[in-house]
């Protein structure tokens, strides 16, 4: 839907349940129904997490849910201060240009603009 799921797009995670109701367990696919990428980076320029965690010990290709794992598996978990460079070095790790993921671009030229306020 967005190209990758990495760290930042997994903080549709903290939305209200009982606001954002689907058919998923965690009742949360209603934002699917919109603009994902800039839902993601709304979300993200009100609550940026301040590090990101991520296992990339395997590696998804083509879906989060149902891709096809790495060959060879990527076999590293890793850590940054700043989730938004966590994920274009995850983007790096799956053979993927982050400039081409939207919502990364929309978090990208948020912080560009807040910088030169």
């Amino acid at each position: 839907m967005c190209g990758v799921t990495i760290s930042l797009k997994n903080m549709v995670g903290i939305l209200s349940a009982k606001k954002y109701a689907g058919y998923w367990t965690y009742k949360k696919s209603e934002i699917h129904r919109h603009n994902t990428d800039g839902c993601i980076a709304d979300i993200i320029t009100i609550i940026k997490p301040d590090c990101a965690v991520v296992d990339a010990t395997i590696g998804m290709k083509g879906h989060h849910l149902s891709g096809t794992p790495c060959d060879p598996a990527v076999n590293l978990v890793y850590a940054a201060s700043d989730p938004l460079e966590a994920d274009r070095f995850g983007c790096e790790l799956l053979g993927r240009n982050w400039e081409n993921i939207d919502y990364l671009k929309y978090i990208y030229a948020d912080e560009k603009a807040k910088q030169n306020l």
